[in-house]
């Protein structure tokens, strides 16, 4: 808002020199006829609908990235939850059992559709959970001859915990929109 006070403000400063440099026994004096100070006016009024279009332009995509934040936040909550949910009873799957679930590959996509969400804001978490997920498929490709269980792998209940911090961020944010 103070950038809008001051780009409307700024030509001010201009025109009053534009006047003062006109004023009689000076060599502006061209500046008196009233056409040109038309054109001076008119630039003027040009240079602060040009301001006030892209502060309003502004407030279109603002309200654009909260419309779909607002959309897509819900479903993504419901797939993360169930992706959370399906997570906790792998835990026993042996890394064998798990190379060709596609749960891993299914969490990652949920979460890159989440960090493109203008309107969730946390993009830090999401990078550190996308790095979890991949540590938890490098785990289970150097084990896929082992019977050793998923929850053998350090990263797997990070991964757990994670998306249902994810999901209760979430939960804030609708609720935090709903009261706005």
């Amino acid at each position: 808002m103070i950038l809008l006070v001051v780009l409307l403000l700024f030509p001010l400063p201009v025109l009053l020199a534009l006047h003062y440099a006109s004023l009689p026994g000076d060599m502006f004096k061209q500046f008196l006829h009233f056409n040109e100070w038309l054109s001076v006016v008119g630039t003027l009024l040009g240079y602060w609908g040009l301001v006030a279009s892209s502060y309003a332009a502004l407030g279109v995509k603002k309200i654009e990235e909260r419309y779909f934040a607002k959309v897509r936040l819900p479903a993504l909550k419901k797939n993360i939850d169930k992706l959370a949910s399906e997570l906790s009873t792998l835990s026993e799957t042996s890394a064998s059992e798990a190379m060709p679930l596609p749960i891993f590959s299914g969490v990652g996509v949920e979460l890159r559709a989440l960090r493109r969400v203008n309107g969730f804001g946390r993009k830090r978490p999401l990078k550190k959970l996308l790095k979890t997920v991949d540590e938890i498929s490098r785990w289970i490709k150097n084990n896929q001859g082992s019977y050793e269980p998923l929850n053998k792998c350090s990263d797997f209940w990070d991964l757990y915990t994670g998306l249902n911090a994810i999901s209760l961020e979430i939960k804030a944010v609708i609720e935090e929109e709903k009261a706005k």
